[in-house]
């Protein structure tokens, strides 16, 4: 098998695993909510694990690998801002951030991917900035968010620079 067929198939293989793992926490925390009578986030959180099985779906059905993972992250994207917006299960919605950047360089590459969060750090900065100018509210503090932006690059940079390492040695 050539090395691009290869790439194309892990990708595929990492969309899968990291849906599945996606809509069973989405759908986990969803009867959380519920339970805890959070009914608003437990039909956003039910909602995104039935849109993210779907869109996989969708795209192993159609062998859509681009935009399969396009439509994953976007849909990502809206549950970390909408964690952020609520701050999910006693404020640990934060912590979800870090899973974005191994998926974003992954399935998107090294360049691409930087693309995918940019949008997400443009979007979170954003927020930021009318929090501290008082036109919009968070469960964090413009410093929580602020820390949260700056490790967030930090461990986008070590993802970008070990996969530039593995290419390196793939090539040699």
């Amino acid at each position: 098998m050539r090395p691009s067929l290869i790439h194309a198939q892990n990708q595929m293989n990492m969309l899968q695993i990291s849906t599945i793992i996606g809509a069973a926490n989405f759908l986990i925390f969803g009867i959380l909510n519920h339970y805890a009578h959070n009914y608003l986030n437990a039909y956003v959180e039910t909602g995104l694990a039935f849109a993210l099985l779907i869109n996989v779906a969708i795209g192993i059905h159609f062998n859509m690998l681009r935009q399969t993972s396009s439509v994953g992250l976007f849909l990502m994207i809206i549950a970390l801002l909408f964690l952020l917006k609520t701050g999910g299960i006693a404020g640990t919605g934060i912590f979800w951030f870090y899973t974005f950047p191994p998926l974003a360089l992954f399935l998107k590459g090294k360049y691409t991917g930087w693309v995918w969060l940019g949008i997400l750090l443009a979007a979170t900065l954003i927020i930021m900035l009318l929090q501290s100018g008082g036109h919009y509210s968070t469960p964090y503090s413009t410093v929580v968010i602020r820390q949260m932006l700056a490790s967030l690059l930090a461990t986008a940079a070590l993802i970008h620079f070990y996969q530039s390492i593995v290419e390196h040695q793939q090539l040699n």
